[in-house]
């Protein structure tokens, strides 16, 4: 990295890379912060304690890309290598992390692997990554919702806090479909995450 800098409302980044690596410079790649991470099913990033924080990068498929890539704010490189059928989740303001489970009734389906800005700025973009053997469940008509608050009842009123725990620090996303699923859907697909369960 060779400089680092505040600019219409994000952190640019300019980083240099030896010859001989071109090739992550391809459509496709993913660039991602790297940083120690706590959570009930252990440690993670744990070599940055002794390296620092650093950037990681999983090379993409596509042509040589201008050099310009929306970064990652933060990931494990585990879960950029994550194999299964991706789709992108947006919403104007989430506190779910990379590492949360996606949830189909109950039962983990899939994972969030990034979290980034979009292009623009106005929106977080999530991508989830679904297992392959249960793609078949997300259709043109799912409804995504964040699943990571937790819903109390006093008296009359019922209140959903949102809260971070150390059994899920990064948060939960659910999905569901209607009584009349919609048509498959390709990989890439965008829905928006709403704060509500499908009714």
């Amino acid at each position: 990295v060779e400089s680092v800098r505040t600019a219409n409302g994000r952190v640019e980044v300019t980083a240099r890379l030896d010859a001989g690596y071109d090739f992550l410079r391809r459509k496709g790649a993913s660039f991602a912060i790297v940083q120690p991470k706590i959570s009930i099913q252990g440690l993670t990033g744990l070599e940055t304690i002794l390296s620092g924080v650093y950037i990681e990068c999983v090379p993409g498929t596509g042509a040589l890309s201008q050099g310009i890539f929306m970064g990652q704010t933060s990931a494990e490189p585990a879960l950029l290598e994550r194999e299964g059928f991706r789709i992108r989740l947006t919403s104007k303001e989430t506190t779910v992390q990379a590492g949360a489970p996606v949830l189909y009734r109950d039962m983990t389906v899939g994972e969030i692997t990034e979290k980034s800005l979009s292009a623009d700025g106005k929106e977080i973009e999530l991508t989830a990554v679904i297992d392959q053997k249960y793609r078949s469940l997300v259709r043109s008509n799912s409804h995504f919702w964040d699943a990571g608050g937790v819903e109390a009842s006093i008296g009359f009123l019922k209140l959903k806090v949102k809260s971070e725990t150390i059994i899920a620090p990064d948060g939960k996303v659910a999905f569901a479909n209607p009584e009349k699923p919609g048509e498959p859907v390709k990989p890439g697909q965008s829905f928006p995450l709403s704060n509500k369960p499908l009714k």
